[in-house]
């Protein structure tokens, strides 16, 4: 689940940033009101602190779950030794 979250979070900034677009950016920003030339630039900023936020929480269930099944694994082969 962890690598699937940063695969799509990566696919998501590269569509947030236009990587996929046709269009020529010269002429999107000839058509665009004034002042929402910084708007990819502010969204790509906020998916990014999304991305963050959500991987630092998944890195610690993830860190949490695997130590508790290397602890569950080294009580059952110290249980396997003694019999």
């Amino acid at each position: 689940m962890f690598v699937l979250f940063n695969i799509a979070m990566v696919v998501w900034v590269l569509v947030a940033m236009g990587v996929f677009e046709s269009v020529d950016p010269d002429t999107q920003k000839e058509a665009l009101p004034h002042g929402t030339e910084q708007s990819a630039g502010i969204g790509v900023s906020m998916i990014v602190m999304i991305w963050l936020i959500c991987n630092a929480v998944l890195g610690v269930l993830v860190w949490d779950t695997r130590a508790r099944k290397r602890a569950l694994r080294e009580s059952t082969n110290q249980l396997s030794e003694e019999d």
